[in-house]
């Protein structure tokens, strides 16, 4: 059994009631327009995995291993953890560096919490079937009621794929053109979702 087959396992096993999500799959996320309500929901794909492992050997310092999955890595996975002793670096964050996926085949391996990916421009992780999922209508559920036109859906996502690179490139202290983003799908390939009123 490879290293993500383990952790899968572990994930059925800890919510049974939660089909796990895979690299690739369609889940639903509730655009954030602020100040307003959000009031669209869009199709997106996961493009990373990230599993967080607890391990005896990492208990002591109260840390816990990364579990990444995704394509665009070498391998495939990556598995990452602090530096033991922790070092820190000038900002006062942990060092990190590669650790060997075996460690996962160990029986006291725990499993933290898991997180996806999707392919707009938000920065941090999500909480698979909180804040994205596989089914349209639960999303649709939290969405405001809409009564408008199309036109104001696209025009609310470019806002949302314009704001979220630039908010991401100032956490870097770079320009959009420095990140490098990749080209994310707009309307009509990545498709919009409202409720009526």
């Amino acid at each position: 059994m490879n290293p993500e087959e383990v952790l899968y396992r572990l994930l059925r096993e800890q919510y049974p009631d939660e089909p796990p999500l895979y690299v690739g799959d369609t889940v639903y996320y509730l655009l954030l327009e602020y100040p307003r309500n959000p009031r669209f929901v869009v199709d997106t794909k996961i493009v990373e995995v990230q599993f967080v492992v607890n391990h005896p050997k990492y208990a002591e310092e109260k840390s816990s291993l990364w579990f990444n999955i995704d394509p665009r890595l070498p391998q495939g996975h990556e598995l990452v953890g602090p530096k033991l002793p922790i070092e820190k670096d000038e900002l006062g964050w942990p060092k990190w560096e590669s650790v060997s996926s075996e460690i996962v085949h160990d029986v006291d391996v725990k499993l933290g919490n898991w997180f996806v990916w999707i392919d707009l421009p938000i920065g941090h992780a999500l909480s698979p079937w909180t804040e994205v999922t596989p089914v349209l209508s639960d999303a649709l559920h939290y969405a405001t009621p809409f009564k408008g036109r199309r036109r104001h859906a696209k025009s609310a996502l470019n806002k949302f794929i314009n704001g979220g690179m630039r908010f991401i490139a100032s956490t870097q202290r770079k320009t959009v053109a420095q990140v490098g983003f990749p080209k994310y799908r707009r309307w009509p390939e990545r498709r919009i979702y409202w409720r009526r009123k």
